[in-house]
């Protein structure tokens, strides 16, 4: 038989066994700890989001923030109005100036036929016609006025609508039917 001896566990040195329980309680313990740290720092992500969220909310509250918003909107919806009204403008200039028949030349070439004693006091123009209002001192000098404008390319015939004697002078009115203008400016 085996003789008790109490002092046994402390004259033999004690081996640390490594036990699967050991290892498992390490891990787990680990992996406890890993999840608090991810939470904590998870939780301190979220707390200063919020804090900036604050302050940016209380910028965008801020009522002089949103005055100048307001300001800004209306000034924005200023330039938009203007800008629809430009291109409105720029498209009936376009129009206008397709349908310009009356340019610089034309004028030009109705002055070279004005003989030495007819003289104009008024002129008017549409996109059918032109008047022409003046005065003279012979009835030839309109006639060879009016014969001199059938010339003009533009053209198509004219007539004196009306021809009276003052003084010393007639006094005339004097119509152009002009030709079909294409938006080029030439004549069908």
């Amino acid at each position: 038989m085996k003789d008790l001896n109490f002092f046994e566990p402390f004259l033999e040195k004690k081996r640390f066994r490594l036990s699967g329980v050991t290892v498992l309680y390490g891990v787990l313990a680990l992996v406890v700890v890993g999840m608090v740290i991810v939470v904590a720092a998870n939780q301190l992500k979220v707390s200063l989001l919020q804090k900036e969220v604050q302050k940016q909310m209380d910028f965008i509250d801020d009522p002089t923030i949103t005055a100048k918003v307001e300001e800004l909107e209306a000034i924005q919806q200023d330039i938009s109005t203007f800008r629809r009204e430009i291109d409105n403008i720029k498209a009936l200039e376009t129009s206008i100036a397709a349908e310009d028949i009356v340019r610089r030349d034309l004028f030009m070439d109705i002055g070279s036929r004005i003989p030495e004693d007819l003289f104009i006091n008024n002129l008017s123009v549409d996109k059918t016609g032109i008047r022409i209002g003046g005065y003279s001192l012979d009835r030839e000098a309109v006639a060879r006025f009016a014969k001199g404008l059938e010339d003009l390319p533009i053209v198509e015939d004219s007539f004196i609508s009306s021809i009276s004697a003052n003084e010393s002078y007639y006094r005339f009115d004097l119509n152009l039917i002009l030709k079909e203008v294409s938006s080029y400016g030439s004549t069908q």
